[in-house]
């Protein structure tokens, strides 16, 4: 049924047309949502509406009876509730006494109750709202938002023909907008039209029984909702077209395309991010939403700080910072916290503009963890590289010297008979083995060949456990290993992997002086198609900063103090002994925390089954 029809409407200022020709029919039990950007004439057709503005030409037919020339009296007495974006000041009235300030259209006008009753019946309709707001507080004791929620209950309760929300939604927080559009909803089936004025596609889409978009003035369309697809909506409220253009709103190749496009934009390869100068979030894409662990459906307006964890707070404070230049700005090394702990990722900011006007700001994170990695890899291969090739080089020269001095000491020793000379001759050998040791060190980080054969990786860590036993008892430390439940085979030298296994139980016990516990879990693992065996390794020692992780593999780096007994070079040889097998070794670490390092070797091929982890 025909509630509400606009007959060639038209409003002019100034010799400028507002609204022209507009011809619009409106159906009880209905929610019609017009929709248009700022400026389209939206709100001055609510006003011709509600009896506040005058059309300069035109007329409005309620039901069958024809106004040329609308009051606000008449519209009152119609039924037509009109929320405006601005709404009057009620701060000094009570909640209850807002709901019968008018009272024109009321059920209520003829009994006229008293307060108590007024307080009374306002609180049993909000309550049967599940609105948990008291009758008898003050307007001014409510929240800009919760103002504007009671004036749209006060609409509802008045029981209207016609209910006019003026962008209510835009000023609204999310958390009010699902019961809100229950409440619509459920005036409606009680044959209650209600027209929405909006710009927000986003907002209406699916929400509404029939669309129709206003640009400059003009209708462009009037349709059904359920036969208009939202890319098609999008373009024709928020670009510029001409009458061809229209015509050809269903063209299938358009809608296409513009399904194409949303489809790439929720695709990239980055998180993208749409603000405007306040901070305020416009779009989010799928890849920003799943690493950003953005859980908020609905964040159009939302600050962009307000949807961030609270450890990733700090994005807000440079993109804030960096929005005032109002020029491509690029951060590098930004920490940020996904779903996938913590990654290492690169913020652009670009501003987007419309001519010579800044309408907004891209935010791209992109997250470069796997590239950082893969670069200090190769940094730090090439390091291992140069030092192999200076080793390589000077060892032959540097051993043939040591061994003539080592003759020559032991001659000394077999000959003299001054036995003040024993301790000092005995250092001496002792000095020229240590040097021996360290070349020894330095060729293992040259890409020497060594035999290899298949190892198994249980079986060589419960040696090496048995091994040590008696020292880590002296050293209070108490180990753990749980080991894979069937054995798993790698391709390598035996005596290398020990070589890399007694450097980490080595650096444990040096980080646990007064005892602690170590772990040591084995796997079978499967990266990229390929078996692997996996060597968890951790202890309860003092840790270190992650800043010093990357520098941790260096040659001669060590944290341990420049006392002569550490070379830095432990760490460094285990890097290029699991290197040199195709295998991985990473290590993760927090002060007071201990560390744990990870190696990965590539598993002798069998017809076992796998099975997947991590």
């Amino acid at each position: 049924m025909q509630l509400l029809t606009l007959s060639h409407v038209s409003l002019h200022d100034a010799n400028k047309a507002i609204l022209s020709d507009i011809n619009l029919a409106f159906d009880a039990s209905t929610i019609h949502c017009i929709v248009g950007i700022h400026g389209s004439g939206k709100s001055a057709l609510a006003q011709i509406i509600s009896g506040n503005i005058r059309p300069t030409s035109g007329s409005i037919l309620l039901q069958s009876r024809t106004i040329s020339r609308m009051s606000p009296i008449q519209a009152r007495r119609f039924g037509i509730e009109h929320i405006p974006q601005s709404t009057a000041s009620f701060d000094n009235l009570k909640v209850y006494e807002f709901f019968f300030l008018v009272k024109l259209n009321s059920p209520f006008l003829e009994q006229s109750p008293t307060a108590s009753k007024q307080a009374s019946r306002v609180g049993s309709f909000l309550s049967d709202h599940g609105v948990d707001i008291n009758p008898t507080c003050f307007m001014r004791d409510l929240s800009p938002s919760a103002k504007l929620y009671v004036n749209i209950l006060k609409s509802v309760f008045l029981k209207p023909k016609i209910i006019i929300l003026d962008e209510v939604f835009e000023r609204l927080v999310p958390g009010l907008h699902h019961p809100i559009r229950v409440l619509l909803q459920h005036a409606k089936s009680e044959g209650v039209l209600i027209i929405v004025l909006t710009h927000r596609i986003d907002q209406i889409y699916g929400f509404s029984d029939k669309i129709t978009i206003l640009k400059d003035g003009k209708t462009l369309l009037t349709e059904e909702a359920a036969n208009i697809d939202k890319m098609s909506l999008v373009h024709l409220t928020y670009t510029q077209m001409s009458q061809e253009d229209t015509a050809a709103l269903h063209n299938e190749e358009f809608t296409t395309l513009l399904k194409y496009n949303e489809a790439i934009t929720n695709s990239l390869p980055f998180s993208l991010i749409i603000v405007d100068e306040k901070l305020k979030v416009k779009f989010i894409n799928e890849n920003a939403r799943k690493f950003l662990c953005i859980r908020k459906a609905d964040y159009y307006n939302t600050d962009f700080a307000s949807m961030l964890v609270k450890r990733n707070r700090h994005l807000a404070v440079l993109v804030s910072e960096n929005l005032q230049r109002n020029e491509e700005s690029r951060i590098y090394d930004i920490p940020v916290y996904s779903s996938k702990a913590k990654r290492q990722t690169n913020l652009t900011i670009y501003p987007m503009r419309d001519g010579w006007n800044t309408i907004g700001f891209f935010v791209i994170i992109e997250d470069v963890t796997e590239q950082e990695q893969m670069r200090n890899r190769i940094a730090l291969s090439d390091k291992l590289s140069s030092i192999g090739l200076l080793a390589a080089g000077v060892a032959h020269e540097i051993n043939n010297p040591l061994a003539i001095m080592l003759n020559y000491v032991q001659s000394i020793k077999l000959t003299s008979h001054d036995k003040r000379l024993a301790p000092k001759i005995t250092l001496l050998e002792d000095q020229i083995d240590y040097i021996k040791t360290i070349v020894s060190n330095l060729i293992t980080l040259s890409d020497g060949i060594v035999s290899q054969e298949e190892v198994g990786i249980n079986e060589l860590i419960l040696n090496m456990i048995n091994f040590i036993r008696f020292h880590s008892k002296n050293q209070n430390v108490l180990i753990v290993f749980r080991q894979c439940k069937r054995e798993t085979r790698v391709n390598a030298n035996k005596n290398e992997i020990k070589q890399v296994l007694l450097n980490l139980f080595k650096n444990s016990f040096e980080s646990m002086p007064k005892g602690g516990k170590i772990c040591i879990e084995t796997t079978r693992v499967d990266k990229q198609g390929v078996p692997h065996a996996r060597i968890r390794f951790r202890d309860t020692g003092i840790g270190m900063k992650h800043d010093r992780i990357r520098d941790i593999f260096s040659p001669f780096y060590s944290t341990k103090g420049a006392d002569g007994a550490h070379l830095g070079l432990g760490l460094s040889i285990s890097y290029a002994i699991i290197s040199k097998y195709g295998g991985e070794i990473t290590v993760d670490t927090a002060v007071k925390q201990g560390c744990q390092f990870e190696i990965l070797l590539p598993c002798v091929c069998e017809s076992q089954p796998l099975t997947i982890d991590g």
